[in-house]
């Protein structure tokens, strides 16, 4: 038995999705730790121009009815599928003030993603340009610091091709566990999001962990530090969100939790191996 989930990414860096956690991709886990380090900077990372091409995959997911050791599960399966048709790419998801006005491209030929933008020709102040990756760093961090803030830039989270940003560098894999057999449930989102800057420029911050709750949860939410440095031109960062439950008692995924709930937030400089491109495609 199954239900049908339908998806959208919508144009925010944070995606809005949570995915499945209790993995490591193979392409990372096939690396040692310089390879590693080195898939994850890409080599267009301040070049004053930026190309990027690739295939682009589809995303299809499903509930579907298991029956387990204890009782029978509503789990999520997914299918990931080579797109192999052709579209242009309409319009860039930029933040407020941005432009290209000096010439960009961009198309999908028979699933393969060719895009190409020049220099930004109207640039807006670093920390309007990094909304991009959340509504305020500043609320997020208690020592948010831009170390020059006459820093100027702009870029794009996703790309629209029929629907605003139904087309964006993503990883998504839910698991959700409606039944009681399972505790814990692991879910991640991630994406990519690219940002040109007028100058070399580090942003940094420092861990924040706000904790909370009542007499039956306890809540975390965990803003992990970073210090990265933004060389002149384009860069890519990459962005996490991590959410795990844990349930100290029995009951269905709509009942109220009983035991750990946290949320985990992690931004770092690079594209990992393990992204893709991904076209929201709407069910007929």
């Amino acid at each position: 038995m199954k239900r049908k989930i339908g998806l959208l990414l919508a144009g925010s860096v944070i995606l809005a999705v949570f995915v499945a956690c209790n993995f490591t991709p193979d392409a990372l886990l096939a690396t040692t730790d310089n390879e590693q380090a080195q898939s994850l900077v890409p080599e267009f990372v301040g070049e004053a121009t930026l190309s990027l091409k690739g295939q682009v995959w589809t995303q299809n997911s499903w509930m579907e009815l298991r029956e387990g050791a204890v009782g029978w599960d509503w789990i999520s399966a997914w299918s990931w599928e080579q797109f192999g048709g052709t579209r242009n790419v309409t319009e860039l998801f930029l933040i407020d003030g941005g432009s290209f006005y000096d010439g960009w491209s961009g198309s999908i030929t028979n699933g393969q993603l060719t895009l190409h933008l020049g220099t930004p020709s109207q640039l807006v102040p670093i920390e309007r340009a990094l909304n991009l990756i959340a509504q305020s760093l500043e609320y997020m961090y208690y020592d948010f610091m831009i170390s020059d803030p006459d820093a100027k830039g702009t870029g794009f989270s996703s790309l629209m091709t029929r629907y605003l940003g139904d087309l964006s560098r993503s990883y998504m894999n839910v698991d959700y566990i409606f039944w009681e057999t399972r505790a814990k449930r692991h879910n991640v989102g991630e994406g990519v999001v690219h940002v040109y800057v007028d100058r070399e420029v580090t942003i940094s911050a420092s861990e924040r962990v706000n904790r909370y709750g009542n007499e039956h949860v306890t809540r975390a939410r965990i803003n992990n530090a970073f210090d990265i440095t933004l060389v002149r031109g384009w860069n890519a960062l990459h962005v996490r969100h991590e959410h795990v439950v844990f349930r100290t008692k029995p009951g269905m995924f709509f009942d109220p939790l009983w035991g750990e709930e946290t949320f985990t937030f992690t931004l770092s400089h690079g594209d990992p191996a393990h992204m893709k491109w991904v076209l929201f495609v709407p069910s007929d």
